[in-house]
């Protein structure tokens, strides 16, 4: 193969990567609180999935489901530098969004 097709197909492998939709993972919430957060690697992640996690998370915990109650994004990996002045540059964001448990738990808390 040559050098070029290499750099051509890593390149699309890049570009692949980043429009793919990341799936959300759970960090953090808990029963007693009555909430459920989620993460994910890009904000172009399915919210309709992350509702239907938080909902399921709320049900098994004996509430009657979910609802989005917070959104933000924060900043993982970063440069930092003092080219013409202070900067930092954010290369790597992190979605969370924050759900609310509905109704009374009938599950006793742990």
């Amino acid at each position: 193969m040559k050098p070029r097709h290499a750099a051509a197909l890593a390149l699309l492998g890049v570009f692949v990567g980043c429009a793919a939709q990341k799936q959300f993972v759970q960090e953090g919430g808990t029963q007693a609180e009555g909430y459920v957060a989620l993460s994910s690697e890009s904000d172009r992640s399915d919210r309709e999935q992350g509702l239907k996690i938080a909902t399921s998370k709320c049900v098994g915990w004996g509430y009657k489901g979910a609802l989005q109650y917070g959104e933000f994004t924060k900043c993982e990996a970063a440069w930092h530098g003092s080219l013409f002045g202070p900067f930092d540059l954010c290369y790597r964001d992190r979605l969370i969004i924050q759900y609310h448990c509905e109704g009374a738990s009938t599950l006793p808390r742990n």
